[in-house]
């Protein structure tokens, strides 16, 4: 595909500019005004600039890329009946799975997988050897449940000689202690020391392990058995996770979906797979918007998912200002995802201005905001993300590339730092079936040592 832009001092001029190199077959993307830079500018008209694309395969053309109209009074894009879902037909179905596999390694074709079956845990080498662990149901935590990283705690090996010694000295002042109490806080200790060194090595912060084991100290001591104890561990573990939030629907429609996240995340690629997840699954019409003009080959990679997609409607926004018509176009849509362009944290006038393309929605449209962050990335980056966005918007979090790390820590360190819900999970390339609204359950049985 040819994506090509040409100027001109109206549009019919850089319109046909754009006809003459490529041919009659050019498909308008987007036609944009240009101020005359300076002082004089102010004097001289403004001249306009085309975006045009082009097939340079046999791709059938989009039908629905079209010049776009004259500028009208804006109706309201709020509340509006969604357009009829043809997706409903299996023949749309099948046509859709057809076109997946015209984009060739881009996108792999195939219809959403089932739900993935609980595996089954190996008993050696982990903590849940002989534990009975009943399913969590899913509650918001409370306020006083929820895990609160204290600024300074004792180590838990600290602790631990601490309990041995308080242990001692009891055993002292009564000379004939039931040897099968003993045992048994012999054996709590090591479940204890063993439960630290698992969560470490699967990246939990240390800060929430130390917090964790305080909390079951007075478990420890009531003598109650392993079983109990990882029971207790494994439910307040559930618990603090949450459940996650996916795309919801209401009665508004469109639903703005906006993904945001710095450089390299795999933001575009989430897109995609979300878009395939709501279309195949939940049976919703679909709209893309993309700010992010300023990564080489980023518009052309949405363009190539927008086609294959059943020739989803695409816009392409370059301001803040322009972004509330563009999502006007597309009203009829049942959900509009807006691909942003990404920047390091530490980049302020790119931040600053993402900022300002999320302050032009207005409360009454229906949107969610997720942040996007790769299992890849250190902890100690991660945090510094999460400052950064943090300063100007509320998001959910979405994690890529769990399938490119061994430890998956980082999933609870960043709910807990961001305060923020959890969403989705991506495991691989494959378009059409690798993301999935995350497990919290079976994510706490693989941190407390389960395979």
């Amino acid at each position: 595909m040819i994506i090509k832009k040409f100027t001109g001092k109206t549009e019919e001029e850089a319109v046909e500019a754009a006809k003459k190199e490529l041919g009659d077959q050019v498909v308008i993307m987007n036609i944009k005004p240009e101020k005359q830079p300076g002082v004089l500018g102010m004097f001289k008209k403004p001249t306009y600039e085309v975006t045009v694309a082009k097939e340079d395969g046999n791709l059938e053309r989009p039908s629905y890329l079209v010049s776009p109209e004259p500028a009208k009074k804006q109706e309201s894009i709020f509340k509006t009946k969604p357009a009829e879902n043809t997706m409903a037909d299996p023949a749309s179905e099948q046509a859709l799975k057809d076109a997946f596999k015209e984009v060739g390694d881009v996108i792999n074709a195939g219809a959403m997988p089932e739900a993935v079956p609980q595996k089954t845990y190996e008993q050696t080498g982990s903590v849940i050897h002989s534990a009975n662990i009943k399913k969590a149901t899913y509650e918001r935590p409370k306020a006083d449940n929820i895990v609160r990283m204290p600024t300074e705690q004792k180590p838990v090996e600290e602790r631990i000689r601490e309990s041995e010694k308080k242990q001692k000295e009891e055993r002292e002042e009564n000379p004939a202690p039931q040897k099968k109490q003993t045992n048994r806080r012999i054996e709590n200790i090591s479940f204890v020391k063993k439960l630290y060194e698992i969560l470490l090595a699967n990246d939990i912060d240390e800060r929430y392990i130390n917090r964790l084991i305080e909390d079951m100290e007075k478990v420890i001591s009531s003598g109650s058995n392993i079983d109990y104890m990882l029971s207790n561990v494994y439910q307040k573990m559930v618990l603090t996770m949450g459940k996650p939030k996916a795309i919801t629907f209401g009665e508004k429609t469109p639903k703005v979906v906006f993904l945001i996240g710095p450089t390299g995340v795999g933001k575009t690629t989430t897109i995609a797979k979300l878009a395939a997840l709501n279309m195949l699954k939940n049976k919703k019409t679909l709209g893309f918007i993309t700010t992010d003009t300023y990564r080489i080959g980023a518009t052309e990679q949405l363009l190539e998912y927008a086609v294959a997609l059943r020739g989803a409607p695409m816009e392409i926004v370059y301001e803040p200002e322009e972004l509330l018509p563009a999502i006007a176009k597309l009203k009829t849509q049942d959900i509009i995802f807006i691909d942003t362009v990404g920047f390091s944290h530490k980049n302020e006038e790119q931040r600053n201005k993402l900022a300002q393309f999320l302050k032009q929605c207005p409360e009454d449209l229906d949107t969610e905001i997720y942040l996007v962050l790769s299992m890849t990335t250190k902890y100690r980056d991660l945090k510094e993300i999460i400052d950064s966005y943090k300063e100007f918007t509320d998001f959910r979090l979405i994690f890529t590339k769990l399938d490119e790390t061994e430890t998956h820590g980082n999933i609870l360190n960043c709910k807990l730092y961001a305060g923020a819900d959890l969403s989705y999970v991506t495991t691989g390339q494959d378009v059409s079936r690798d993301i999935e609204v995350i497990d919290t359950q079976k994510m706490v049985k693989e941190y407390l040592g389960g395979r």
